[in-house]
């Protein structure tokens, strides 16, 4: 079985590549070749060693979005065949491999669209003519798609609606994360030793300043919380730590809150030092729909999780699982939470239950499972009969 899994992006600068797509294909590697096909910078070399695998790249050089879709058309047009399922990550790239299968109706092709494009376009820019046609291309595209993929119910129950005759097309395959690696190959410091805040309870922020994060309302909720009591610290987990140094200051106590810049292998631990992780969105359809790693992240290292309603399938779970608390976003951004609920630490069996759950749920051998199972079926000629077996 040959999958070629296709994406816009870039394996060199886009870090999700590297955290959600190779580990996938290169955990399914055993059962299946997988190949990936990305659009680089033109001056991109790729170094085998980069990846511990067999997987095999294919960069396309990136230019304007009307060239690289003519690029990938061509690419399809003379290497399609080679493969035995198509799978297609985003939009953009799947407007070249729309036409290819119309052109070649026996190729088996996936639609992984990973959000709502035409939704997110006017969310940040307003109605506009794009937003229309990528509206219009969705519907295409479930039109020739065998399968799409959507990342939580919540988006698949969004589809339905939106085509009520291709949900039968439709299969749940949620983000994943992953688990620890070794504790030797890392060092990251002991948090509470360093500050001496042993006793205290430690809210965490694991993000960026990108708006759709809603730093800022983050930063006055953690300032409520400090004038409740002095008993809570804050620990920032962020690429940008000098912005958010910046944006911190004069807002909380210096001896207050700690930020860290964090790689992927040292995230797990400084989250697993923390009690409640915080994630908050607004109320509007791409997050009603979402599946955020982050949630994934901060489960695995045992944190309860505080979470906005209403984003993707979090607030059903972890009411279910018991693993954390679902606020409106209107109570954060007026400071209306009930603060004593989140006067105690998570002890260590609690801790211990919430990371095995999410291992259970949410690790990247349960999303792969899942894939090869998608694959599987889809060359067997299951089809729309998958839902039952995904």
């Amino acid at each position: 079985m040959k999958i070629i899994y296709i994406t816009g992006e870039s394996l060199r600068t886009d870090p999700i590549i590297s955290s959600q797509v190779i580990p996938l294909l290169d955990f399914i590697q055993d059962h299946c070749s997988s190949s990936l096909l990305t659009f680089e910078s033109v001056d991109f070399e790729f170094n085998a060693n980069e990846l511990q695998s067999g997987i095999k790249i294919n960069p396309l050089a990136r230019r304007g979005h009307v060239v690289n879709f003519f690029v990938l058309i061509m690419w399809l047009l003379r290497n399609g065949r080679n493969y035995d399922v198509i799978h297609v990550r985003s939009y953009l790239p799947m407007a070249a491999a729309f036409l290819y299968k119309i052109l070649n109706p026996k190729a088996k092709l996936i639609f992984d669209p990973r959000g709502l494009f035409a939704e997110e376009i006017e969310y940040y820019k307003g109605k506009s003519i794009a937003a229309r046609i990528f509206k219009m291309l969705e519907w295409a595209f479930f039109q020739v798609s065998d399968v799409v993929i959507a990342v939580s119910n919540a988006m698949k129950n969004h589809f339905a609606e939106d085509y009520p005759g291709c949900v039968g097309k439709v299969i749940v395959i949620p983000t994943f994360a992953q688990l620890p690696v070794s504790y030797a190959s890392v060092s990251v410091p002991d948090i509470r030793k360093q500050t001496d805040w042993n006793g205290c309870v430690l809210l965490c922020y694991s993000g960026s300043l990108e708006g759709w994060q809603c730093f800022d309302e983050i930063l006055k909720l953690f300032s409520a919380f400090h004038s409740f009591s002095i008993k809570f610290r804050f620990v920032f987990l962020s690429k940008d730590a000098g912005k958010i140094h910046s944006k911190i200051r004069g807002s909380i106590p210096i001896d207050a809150y700690r930020v860290y810049s964090a790689t992927a292998s040292e995230l797990p631990y400084y989250l697993a030092q923390c009690d409640f992780g915080f994630l908050v969105r607004k109320p509007h359809v791409i997050n009603q729909v979402a599946a955020p790693i982050k949630v994934k992240d901060y489960l695995l290292a045992g944190m309860r999780i505080v979470v906005t309603s209403g984003v993707g399938d979090t607030s059903e779970f972890i009411s279910t699982h018991d693993c954390g608390v679902t606020v409106e976003y209107n109570d954060v951004v007026n400071c209306k939470l009930d603060f004593k609920k989140f006067e105690k630490s998570v002890n260590a069996s609690d801790r211990e239950r919430i990371s095995k759950l999410a291992s259970k749920e949410f690790a990247l051998n349960v999303a792969a499972q899942k894939h090869l199972i998608m694959y599987s079926s889809l060359l067997n000629g299951r089809g729309s009969k998958m839902t039952s077996h995904v």
